[in-house]
C-alpha cells in the first residue's frame, strides 16, 4: 500500500540559513505517514480503540539535495515488510514533477506497542493485510547500531512541555530530531540521518544534549538525569 501527498515548502520550515529543517522534514514524513494510516482505518482513533500503537524505533535519511521556499513537493510512504513485532517503512520526498528523482529517501523501523499491557506485541494481522505489498526502496540501508560518539560535551538541558507531547503521551518522534540539529551547523552539508529510539521521553522530564564533533559526522545523545540515553542520533557529511 502507497500513499503520496503533495506538499510546499513554507517559510517555517526552513532554517536561518534557507535550508530545509532536519525537524520540518520529519513532520513532512509522518503527516504522510499518518494520512496512509487514517485512510487505511488503522489511525489514531483505531489505536486508541484497540489500545495498540505503532512506536517509531529508527529512522536512517539519505539526503541528495535541497529544496528551496515554496517548492511544491510530493511525500510518499510504503511499509514492506513485517517481522514479530516490528514492520519497516520506506517513505520518500521529491520536486512535483520530478517523483522518479528522489531528494530524500528513507527507511525505518516500527513496533507495535500494547497500551493497555505496557509492552510491545505481535504486528496485528488486519495491520498487515491493509499495508502490505509494496517492496522496499532502493538505497544504502543501514541495519548496523549508530557507533557512540569519540569524545562527548554537554551541551543544554531542556524540560519536556506539553506542546511537543503526541496522544501516546510520550515527546514526539520528531522533537528529537528538533533538539539535535541545534549543534548541527549547515544542514546542506549533511547527507545522512540517523536516529535510534532508546527511551519514551515523558512530560516533565528533563532532557540533557551530549554532542561528540568528529571529522566527518556529529553525534548527538540526548539522556535523562541518570544517564539513561532517550535516543542517539548521527548527522553525517559523507
Amino acid at each position: 500500500m502507497k500513499t503520496s501527498v503533495k506538499s510546499r515548502i513554507k517559510l517555517s520550515d526552513m532554517n536561518l540559513n534557507s535550508e530545509l529543517k532536519f525537524g520540518s522534514m520529519i513532520d513532512l514524513i509522518q503527516d504522510c505517514i499518518n494520512h496512509q494510516s487514517e485512510s487505511a482505518g488503522l489511525g489514531v482513533k483505531h489505536q486508541i480503540s484497540t489500545k495498540k500503537s505503532w512506536i517509531l524505533s529508527s529512522w536512517y535519511i539519505e539526503i541528495e539535495g535541497q529544496f528551496e521556499y515554496d517548492e511544491e513537493v510530493v511525500i510518499s510512504t510504503w511499509p514492506y515488510e513485517f517481522k514479530g513485532v516490528c514492520g519497516r517503512r520506506n517513505a520518500t520526498i521529491a520536486r512535483v514533477g520530478s517523483e522518479n528523482e528522489c531528494i530524500i529517501k528513507v527507511d525505518s523501523l516500527w513496533a507495535v506497542y500494547d497500551m493497555e499491557q505496557g509492552r510491545l506485541t505481535r504486528v496485528p494481522d488486519e495491520d498487515a493485510r491493509l499495508y502490505s505489498g509494496e517492496e522496499p526502496l532502493e538505497m544504502n540501508y543501514q541495519r548496523k547500531k549508530i557507533l557512540k560518539g569519540n569524545s562527548y560535551e554537554k551541551k543544554d538541558s531542556f524540560t519536556v512541555r506539553k506542546y511537543q507531547m503526541d496522544f501516546n503521551r510520550h515527546m514526539n518522534n520528531a522533537w528529537y530530531i528538533k533538539i539535535a540539529e541545534e549543534y548541527v551547523e549547515k544542514n546542506s552539508r549533511v547527507k545522512a540521518v540517523r536516529a535510534e529510539y532508546k527511551k519514551a521521553a515523558l512530560l516533565g522530564e528533563t532532557i540533557n544534549s551530549y554532542v561528540s564533533y568528529e571529522e566527518d559526522r556529529v553525534v548527538v545523545e540526548l539522556r535523562n538525569d541518570t544517564d539513561e540515553v532517550f535516543a542517539i542520533m548521527e548527522f553525517r557529511y559523507q
